[in-house]
């Protein structure tokens, strides 16, 4: 997969802004059943939010398909939010991104 600078450098579409939140989880499973302990189990999970400003709204979409393709497709379906809502908006947001968040849960 690209870098995010990259991937952001190849959106086509009119957007006044675009934010990504990437997600990693691990999860450990450990199961009991009558008392005794079952087969232990791991689980990955990936994937990213997307939110866009368009059109003075904002849309949000999000995948687990964590490859370019995934990210565009997350993109088009925020971007198609925003605009098809932006009709019945009540403010119109200017290009301001809201302040970075960063979190790391261990």
């Amino acid at each position: 997969m690209l870098p995010w600078q990259q991937l952001i450098a190849n959106i086509t579409l009119p957007l006044d802004w675009v934010g990504i939140r990437a997600v990693s989880q691990a999860e450990t499973i450990l199961p009991f059943r009558d008392g005794l302990p079952q087969t232990i189990g791991k689980r990955y999970d990936r994937g990213f939010m997307v939110e866009v400003l368009a059109g003075g709204h904002y849309g949000y979409s999000s995948t687990n398909q964590v490859t370019e393709a995934g990210f565009r497709q997350a993109v088009e379906g925020a971007y198609r939010q925003a605009i098809g809502a932006s009709p019945w908006r009540i403010h119109n947001f200017r290009p301001r991104p809201p302040p970075k968040a960063v979190t790391n849960q261990r």
